[in-house]
């Protein structure tokens, strides 16, 4: 059937595996090996014969006791003939020493007849009443041995490491050179991709586990597979199956070693079985099982397994429920290469060899603590070691997980792989022909050094977010004291050394923080370097000198906006003094109101992180001394001209209240005009930039409303005094207005019901507002306070031009204004409630 390449489909067998799966759990059992009563036979055509190696029984075939878990094996076969394999004469179990490694024993309970018996490699004796010969390089009776026959079996195991196979020399023997042998009509491109797929391993064993993982992670798994059976079996799986079972993974990993030159034979036998006691295993049909045997020199046949174990687990499982009801774990641990095992109790492979799938979080960054998650075909591998750049970091859990933390590179490697077994001794198995169970013959391989390396490793290499930042904790200015928090990639760094323009001033904490004391020298910026590892960085940090200043007019006895910056930034919670005193600390904005005390200088003093700074205000009484001139002058001018033209005091006195209501209404004018030009100013002063910072700081001092409102208040004050000489009713006029000692610009006609509501309205309104010393504010100040404080100003407004009309001009209210103020009040009322 027509397949794609292997190339081609190494990314899409993954999914091609998960699509199957469903299919694959319900039908793949470990359907790798031989029955009791198959094992002993010759294997004709791959994928033709009658089920053995296809056997779900949950059946048992046998127990055993032993001293370690082990497969079982009944037979292996020398000759590949591209359709199957036969025994090629191979007879007894090859040369070796009898008295190398640890010695197993092994008690065998049959529940069944057979001629194959089951053994852990490689038996040295059995003690069996029956007649046993060695042949297929296992233990095969005369003649069958009934049911509930009892015997036991001596072996000698090792489990070579990693590092020992891969120091096995090549320089083979005629009798182990057979097992590299393949028929003329093996098709050229299994040794051609499989020379593709091996080019960057150096040895042996690197090949053996290299092919074995393209199996695993290329091939899906169905015991519905079948092949053209005209084409050659491992030849079909490798270029046109998308699935098989064992036998066709242990005869492509066996073809494919060949092809290379590396000796391998195919065996036959039984996993280890399932756990029901201590050192005793029960072992049904379902474990019949199939796998490979790879030759090195110096050490003997080696197990692979290129079967994946987590599905034939699962198959297990569902047979095994399905035939007896149990719904319990199946706990089948199965060795499935060199120092590797699948432990299913747990869902999880314990020291399984690569590949891997790897996943870390969270994203890498210089001294972050990540999480390294370790899987293989979705299930967790527990018990591999994981380092971070060649430092081991720790041993997987049962989540397959450990945690590390990230070096201070732009780049580290992961390395993931089996541990190693360290204190055992070598494996020297040898080969050579006949020879019987008891009396192997041959001469010792010689002894190696134990391994004291962890090879086998996977490793990925990920970048790692090196962006270093700087922050500043504190206010920037030479001679201060801050503290900088260096980080890369946004996690602190820690014991990173720290320089400021060049010198080194000492590392960071634990929090990545380091306090330095800002040299008097340093200019309008420093340059702040930071360094761990090959994680470095730099930051130029601004500098400016502390400074403090009164937005608008400083006016004596009057409350002020006391601002302090560095540069053009606010500084907050900076201590604010007048004259010595106290008075609070800055807000973020940099910002405090504070109170001028009633004399021509004062003094403000701005300290922060151990700097301060001072500024005098001078000349805070020259806007009162402009007002006060400004109402000297009118009353000399009105004085002057009623001498010439002969004017009576009662003349004099009704037109300078004329004349006062005209000015006071055309000087609050003046303000609100003046006023809203230089907001307008400052706003756009403040979206340019290249104004330069001298004329930005007059412009921010400009408040000719202040200086109009003084005058106002003065000639308000000058005008009270001359009605009281003149009608001596100030108290009254006072009262009514409202507003204490403000004169309101009206006749002395009776005051109208509508007038007194209009009043009272203001005054409501003003205990809304709380403007501060309202007794000295303009209504338009009054409004304008109203408005900062988060009044609507369009109610605000309404109200305050129909309070300034009827007081300061001859426009006496109506019943249609009364209701646009009443309205406008309860406006007003309502958000303050809200607020």
């Amino acid at each position: 059937m027509a397949g794609r390449s292997p190339d081609d489909r190494q990314d899409a067998s993954n999914d091609a595996a998960t699509d199957d799966r469903d299919l694959r759990t319900a039908a793949l059992a470990v359907c790798c090996a031989v029955g009791l009563a198959v094992a002993g036979m010759a294997l004709g055509s791959l994928g033709g014969q009658d089920g053995g190696l296809r056997n779900q029984s949950a059946a048992t075939h046998f127990y055993v006791e032993s001293d370690e878990a082990a497969y079982w094996r009944t037979g292996a076969y020398a000759e590949y003939t591209g359709d199957g394999w036969e025994d090629g004469g191979t007879n007894g179990l090859g040369a070796g020493r009898t008295d190398d490694g640890r010695r197993v024993t092994q008690t065998v309970e049959l529940e069944r007849s057979a001629t194959a018996l089951p053994a852990a490699w490689r038996p040295y004796d059995i003690d069996i009443d029956a007649d046993v010969r060695a042949e297929r390089l296992g233990l095969v009776a005369e003649d069958p041995v009934p049911a509930g026959t009892e015997y036991t079996v001596y072996s000698y195991r090792k489990n070579p490491t990693p590092s020992t196979l891969r120091a096995a020399g090549d320089g083979y023997r005629d009798e182990v050179k057979r097992y590299t042998r393949l028929p003329e009509s093996t098709p050229e491109r299994v040794e051609s991709f499989t020379s593709r797929l091996t080019a960057d391993d150096g040895t042996n064993y690197d090949r053996a586990r290299t092919i074995e993982r393209w199996l695993e992670a290329n091939h899906g798994y169905s015991l519905n597979a079948s092949h053209d059976t005209s084409g050659d079996v491992a030849d079909e799986l490798v270029f046109e199956m998308d699935r098989g079972y064992c036998e066709y993974f242990a005869t492509a990993m066996t073809v494919m070693l060949r092809s290379q030159d590396v000796p391998a034979r195919y065996v036959v036998g039984y996993s280890q079985g399932e756990p029901v006691g201590e050192n005793r295993y029960q072992v049904r049909g379902m474990n019949a099982h199939a796998w490979v045997e790879v030759y090195f020199e110096g050490v003997g046949w080696v197990k692979f397994d290129p079967t994946p174990a987590a599905d034939r687990q699962t198959v297990e499982q569902q047979a095994l429920e399905s035939q007896t009801n149990e719904s319990g774990e199946y706990a089948h641990e199965v060795q499935t290469g060199p120092n590797e095992t699948f432990e299913p109790t747990n869902d999880s492979i314990v020291n399984a060899g690569p590949p891997y799938d790897l996943r870390v979080n969270p994203d890498p960054a210089p001294g972050r603590e990540v999480t390294v998650t370790v899987e293989k075909a979705d299930t967790p591998v527990e018990g591999v070691v994981v380092s971070f750049d060649g430092e081991r970091v720790g041993v997987t859990d049962e989540n397959g997980e450990v945690t590390g933390t990230v070096p201070y590179e732009e780049s580290f490697d992961v390395s993931v792989g089996p541990r190693s077994n360290e204190t055992d001794g070598e494996f020297a198995f040898g080969e050579a022909t006949g020879g019987g169970p008891t009396a192997p013959d041959g001469d010792a391989a010689p002894a190696l050094a134990p391994a004291t390396r962890e090879g086998d490793n996977e490793t990925r290499t990920y970048e790692v977010d090196t962006s270093v930042s700087v922050e500043v904790a504190g206010t920037p200015t030479p001679g201060a004291t801050v503290d900088l928090l260096a980080a890369a990639g946004g996690e602190p760094m820690r014991n990173a050394t720290v320089r400021i323009d060049g010198e080194r001033v000492g590392g960071t904490d634990r929090g990545g923080v380091i306090t330095v004391t800002i040299p008097d020298d340093a200019g309008d910026e420093m340059r702040v370097a930071v360094e761990r590892g090959s994680v470095g960085g730099e930051a130029t940090v601004r500098l400016g000198e502390l400074d403090v200043s009164v937005d608008g007019t400083a006016v004596a006895g009057r409350d002020a906006t006391v601002v302090v910056t560095v540069g053009d930034e606010p500084v907050p919670n900076a201590s604010v003094a007048v004259n010595g005193e106290t008075v609070g600390r800055t807000d973020w904005n940099g910002e405090l109101t504070a109170s001028l005390p009633l004399s021509n200088e004062a003094t403000l003093t701005a300290s922060v992180d151990g700097r301060e700074t001072e500024t005098t205000l001078d000349w805070l009484l020259l806007p009162l001394a402009g007002g006060a001139a400004v109402a000297v002058a009118a009353l000399a001018g009105v004085a002057a001209l009623a001498r010439r033209r002969d004017v009576t005091l009662d003349d004099v006195r009704a037109r300078l209240r004329w004349l006062a209501a005209g000015a006071v209404a055309a000087l609050l004018a003046l303000g609100d005009g003046l006023d809203e030009a230089a907001r307008l100013g400052r706003r756009a002063l403040d979206r340019v930039d290249w104004v330069p910072e001298r004329l930005r700081a007059l412009a921010g001092r400009v408040a000719a409303v202040s200086v109009v409102a003084t005058a106002v208040t003065a000639m308000r004050r000058v005008l009270q005094l001359f009605g009281a000489s003149a009608g001596g009713r100030p108290g009254r006029e006072a009262a009514a207005n409202g507003r204490g000692g403000r004169v309101r610009a009206a006749t002395d006609e009776a005051v109208s019901e509508e007038r007194r509501s209009l009043r009272r309205f203001w005054r409501q309104f003003v205990r809304l507002v709380s403007p501060g010393d309202w007794r000295t504010r303009t209504p338009g100040e009054v409004a304008r306070a109203a408005v900062r404080k988060g009044f609507p100003d369009g109610p605000v407004y309404r109200l305050t031009e129909a309070f300034r009309r009827a007081e300061y001009g001859e426009d006496p209210p109506d019943e249609e204004r009364l209701s646009t103020a009443r309205r406008a009040l309860d406006r007003l009322r309502d958000r303050s409630e809200e607020r």
